[in-house]
């Protein structure tokens, strides 16, 4: 079975429906004691522990911070052929090209949804677009770390060059690579996702549609 990747938000729809989001950001580690201690209880079996703040007991920063563990090696490789999804859990096969929700029943016909209530059946059909999205060739994978910054959005760490701030050309092109229309609204999706007050490592998955 070919490996998939699944994509549920909103600010980079539109690159993947025009096709110039050729990259994925995935969380590969957090280094706070409490993913430490969960993820040495499931490293032998290998299981993703996802847990926030007050499910594992502490009440820190619950409703703004998820703490992960995950593999620290990046699970996909070069040459991989990826399956491209839109919200792959849904039971919906068609979505809103606006707002990306999922169309059911005569929603689909008439393109009926919240940005669009009252298309005719060629514009619905203009309108929406399948759950599955396509298919990428992997051509480049590589870690990276991310925090907030007291002087900007935040900073990125490459591996054996050191941190670039948010001016420079390759946070820029990281940004622009993964559908974000700039490089402050990708640190400000990344930080309330996963709480950037402290650095978060991450594997990029570059691919070319195929």
């Amino acid at each position: 079975m070919s490996p998939a990747l699944s994509f549920s938000a909103l600010e980079i729809l539109q690159g993947l429906l025009d096709k110039t989001k050729c990259q994925t950001i995935r969380p590969i580690g957090c280094d706070c004691g409490t993913c430490k201690k969960i993820g040495a209880m499931h490293l032998k079996e290998n299981i993703v522990a996802v847990i926030s703040g007050r499910q594992c007991g502490k009440n820190y920063l619950a409703k703004q911070a998820k703490h992960y563990f995950v593999k620290r090696t990046p699970r996909l490789k070069v040459g991989d052929k990826v399956k491209l999804y839109w919200k792959m859990r849904s039971k919906r096969k068609w979505f809103c090209r606006d707002c990306g929700k999922g169309l059911r029943g005569k929603d689909i016909l008439t393109g009926k949804c919240c940005t669009n209530p009252f298309a005719i059946t060629q514009e619905a059909k203009e309108h929406r677009f399948p759950k599955l999205l396509g298919t990428g060739e992997i051509t480049e994978v590589f870690k990276i770390e991310m925090k907030s910054h007291e002087d900007g959005d935040g900073i990125v760490k490459y591996p054996e060059i050191g941190w670039w701030n948010g001016f420079s050309v390759k946070v820029q092109e990281l940004a622009h690579k993964d559908g974000f229309d700039s490089v402050t609204k990708m640190f400000k999706w990344f930080d309330k996702h996963y709480n950037l007050s402290h650095p978060k490592r991450f594997a990029v998955y570059r691919w070319r549609w195929v």
